[in-house]
C-alpha cells in the first residue's frame, strides 16, 4: 500500500507564518505543484478508512451519486481520481465498478441503488474494478439492466427464446411474437 505522505509532492514555502501563507493563497501565487499538494491534503482529509468492510468512505457534497473534487481546475469523481492515483489509468470507455456494492447486493445485504447506496461513497482502489459500461450495469442485481436481463418472458407472457427474441441496434431485446401481434392489429 502506498503511504499518503509519499503521494504529496514536496511544497516549497516561500513565505512563512499563518497570515502570510493565507495572503499568498488569496493573491493566487501558488504554483501548480502547490495547488496539487493542497488538493491531495484535502482529499485525504475527506476519506474515512475506518469502515469495518474495508470501504474508504468519502464525506463531502455529492454531485449525483458520487462525490467530486477539483484537480488542476477540472472536476473529477473522487473514486476515479483515487484509482488513477494509486493504481493507474482507467481504460478508455470503461467505468469503475464498485465490487463492494456488487458483492453486498448479491448477498442481499444492500438493496439500495443510486443516491441512497452507501457503496457509491467508497473509493478504496481494491474495491474498484474497470469494466465496460454494459458489464458494470449488469454486475449488480439491483440495476434496471440486470433486472431486465434476468427476465425470461415479456410482459405479455411470451418466452424469450432464440427464435422469439430480436435485438435492436442499441442492444435492447424485444419480443418478436408481440411485434407480429401488433402488425396484425395495424393491418386490420
Amino acid at each position: 500500500m502506498v503511504q499518503e505522505s509519499a503521494l504529496l509532492p514536496m511544497v516549497r514555502r516561500e513565505m512563512c507564518g499563518r497570515c502570510l501563507k493565507t495572503k499568498d493563497l488569496r493573491q493566487g501565487r501558488m504554483n501548480t505543484e502547490q495547488k496539487y499538494a493542497r488538493t491531495l491534503r484535502r482529499l485525504w482529509a475527506m476519506i474515512d478508512k475506518g469502515d469495518p468492510s474495508g470501504c474508504w468512505m468519502v464525506s463531502g457534497n455529492k454531485s449525483g451519486k458520487y462525490t467530486q473534487i477539483v484537480v488542476n481546475g477540472k472536476r473529477t469523481f473522487i473514486h476515479r481520481f483515487v484509482y488513477e492515483l494509486l493504481v493507474g489509468p482507467i481504460p478508455e470507455g470503461y467505468d469503475l465498478g464498485h465490487k463492494c456494492h456488487d458483492e453486498a447486493a448479491a448477498a442481499g445485504l444492500c438493496d439500495l441503488t443510486g443516491y441512497e447506496c452507501p457503496h457509491h461513497s467508497c473509493c478504496n482502489p481494491l474495491h474498484l474494478e474497470p469494466q465496460p459500461r454494459a458489464t458494470n450495469l449488469r454486475s449488480s442485481p439491483n440495476t434496471q439492466a440486470s433486472i431486465n436481463g434476468s427476465k425470461t418472458h415479456c410482459k405479455y407472457g411470451h418466452e424469450y427464446t432464440e427464435e422469439n427474441t430480436g435485438r435492436r441496434k442499441t442492444g435492447w431485446r424485444y419480443c418478436r411474437q408481440c411485434g407480429r401481434e401488433r402488425s396484425k392489429i395495424k393491418s386490420v
